[in-house]
């Protein structure tokens, strides 16, 4: 199994070729052009790999412009190029620093890697695997919409999608098996990606894996507006009219240094509409033809298998942890949903009890925060990372997809957490990558505690190769391989929607299937999914959601 894969991952750092002379691809493009690669350990690379032109100047905003190299051309595919413009840093507690690689930055980043198992060659149709990393392109002005240079970084990514569709048969991969994946702002690109062009274009991949997020409330509201004129108002472009085609043309001149440090002020204070992500993708009548929900509802999407998933406590760092009474409960829901009737942030409330979260069951056994606490995070998770997976996953399901849920209810990051006083987060947001990717050593940090029990050691062992065995086959779990056992499809006439838990003392399929637990069974009934999600996907909670 662990050959299953042929996988592009995106922005890969530090990689140190084992011998000067490289694994080769022919014929790329169909012209004759020819790539020449790295080895590193028992995998061959082709990393830097340029699919769309430089992005900067009075290019910027543009969509991609597809780079086609020379017919006949040898290209060295050795060095990964710069990073596209982003902050450095993005966690508390230190913990995201850990995916740092950020060094040069540049808006001539559109590249790509291709990582295959050694002795692999053309005509060999490994499945594929794609990886999204989150993007910096979404700026918004009237002119840009009037343009067409909207939604620019699901845009780059189509490009780059088209091109593995197009060209990975050279380097041994099947174009009739492509896998997205995404995390976060990668699972909601993963999302958008789905239901692009509402489904009117044939879709560069086959199955779509969206980790802790799939979609977002606030698309079809101005929370991207607002935080683009929050970038202008500290650029030297302020002194012309926000919506015209004079302030694309001064916002195209700025240095890119320039211009990322005013965007980098718009991520230092929470956007009322939306503690998400600041900046989002945009209905632009092209891309995204219309509401992310009026697409769901109308089956306007591309039909593929997916997994959909998050973890237990998945918005608990995002929270405010000075959370203590239902008052600041109720001001956190109504600050957060704009769009709702009095009477459904009431509806919501109610749906989540103070009761429901006074117990030492609760993240994971260690109440070190107040119940209220928890409640608005639970009430965060659901409305952010949840529910709208859960629609997403019944439309699809509906459409004659196969669908798979996730609850990620194991992790590692607790020891990094302690070491900067951070007592009773969970199963925090990104818990699961170390497991996914099998890399338990990523948080073996210097001056942090590191201690993997055998549980993490098996989880990663199993977790990884679901999701190999998902993008090989179409299935996260099979008999007689060392995938996470028993995982069967969603259930949407079940309670629990058919939810697997990974990981902790309650793993297994939560549903009423042959292979259902019934401690999984237990804990994820005590989430009360079919209640507060039924709500929360309701039509005029949607509309009122603003996607």
């Amino acid at each position: 199994m662990k050959n299953l894969c042929l996988a592009l991952i995106c922005l890969v750092r530090n990689i140190n070729a084992a011998s000067s002379s490289g694994p080769v691809a022919t014929n790329v493009h169909g012209t004759g052009v020819t790539y020449h690669g790295i080895y590193a350990n028992s995998i061959e690379g082709f990393i830097g790999i340029r699919y769309a032109h430089d992005t900067g100047g009075e290019k910027r905003f543009w969509p991609p412009v597809p780079f086609t190299p020379e017919a006949e051309s040898t290209i060295e595919a050795s060095d990964p190029g710069p990073s596209c413009p982003q902050r450095e840093s993005r966690g508390p507690f230190g913990i995201w620093d850990t995916y740092d690689y950020v060094k040069d930055k540049s808006e001539d980043c559109l590249r790509l890697n291709v990582w295959r198992p050694n002795g692999t060659s053309a005509g060999d149709k490994l499945p594929v695997l794609v990886y999204i990393h989150g993007v910096f392109g979404f700026a918004q002005t009237g002119a840009l919409l009037a343009e067409g240079s909207t939604n620019a970084g699901i845009r780059d990514q189509r490009a780059a999608l088209e091109w593995v569709h197009d060209n990975i048969a050279a380097f041994g991969g099947d174009p009739e098996r492509i896998t997205i994946h995404g995390q976060s702002s990668g699972g909601l690109a993963v999302g958008m990606q789905i239901m692009a062009y509402g489904g009117t274009r044939p879709a560069p991949f086959q199955q779509g894996i969206c980790e802790s997020q799939a979609l977002e409330p606030g698309i079809t509201g101005n929370a991207t507006r607002h935080s683009m004129v929050r970038a202008w108002s500290n650029t030297t472009c302020a002194s012309y009219t926000f919506d015209s085609a004079e302030n694309v043309a001064c916002l195209r001149s700025l240095p890119m240094q320039q211009l990322l440090n005013a965007q980098l002020i718009t991520h230092t204070a929470r956007v009322a509409q939306n503690q998400g992500d600041n900046w989002l993708p945009i209905v632009d009548g092209d891309f995204v033809p219309d509401a992310p929900s009026t697409l769901m509802a109308e089956h306007r999407f591309a039909n593929v298998s997916v997994i959909i998933g998050w973890t237990d406590d998945d918005a608990t760092l995002f929270s405010d942890t000075g959370i203590t009474t239902p008052q600041q409960v109720y001001h956190f829901v109504r600050e957060y949903l704009p769009g709702f009737t009095e009477a459904n942030v009431q509806k919501m409330l109610s749906l989540y009890p103070s009761s429901d979260f006074w117990s030492t069951e609760f993240a994971n056994g260690t109440i070190e925060l107040h119940a209220e606490f928890y409640r608005s995070a639970r009430i965060y998770r659901d409305l952010l990372f949840t529910c709208q997976p859960i629609y997403y996953g019944q439309v699809l399901k509906d459409a004659g997809n196969p669908v798979y849920f996730y609850n990620q209810n194991q992790s590692m990051l607790q020891p990094l957490l302690h070491h900067d006083d951070a007592y009773g987060f969970g199963v925090i947001h990104t818990a699961e990558l170390i497991y996914v990717f099998g890399n338990l050593t990523k948080f073996d940090i210097p001056g942090y505690a590191y201690h993997p029990r055998p549980s993490d050691h098996v989880l990663a062992q199993q977790e990884s190769l679901s999701w190999s065995s998902f993008t090989a086959v179409g299935r996260p779990s099979l008999e007689g391989h060392d995938t996470l056992p028993g995982w069967e499809e969603a259930d949407f006439n079940d309670e629990n929607y058919g939810v697997y838990v990974i990981g902790g003392k309650y793993a297994g399929y939560s549903g009423k299937g042959s292979s259902s637990s019934a401690a999984a069974r237990e804990i994820m009934m005590k989430e009360k999914l079919s209640e507060r999600c039924g709500f929360i996907n309701s039509p005029e909670i949607r509309k009122e959601m603003q996607y």
